[in-house]
């Protein structure tokens, strides 16, 4: 579960506070630079993921 809600509630709050966001929103301008924020949300989304389940942070349903 940590995984569907690592990307939009865990990375995109941080992102907004640091000011990443708005960089991340540039790359939307070509096709190929979408293809590279997409990967670069998706591998951070996978890091932060692999750290809570090391850490054993499960959420259940």
């Amino acid at each position: 579960m940590i995984a569907y809600l690592s990307g939009s509630h865990i990375l995109m709050p941080i992102l907004a506070i640091t000011g990443l966001s708005s960089l991340l929103n540039y790359l939307l301008i070509n096709p190929w630079l979408g293809f590279l924020k997409g990967l670069i949300f998706t591998l951070l989304a996978a890091i932060i993921t692999s750290i809570f389940t090391k850490k054993k942070i499960l959420l259940r349903s």
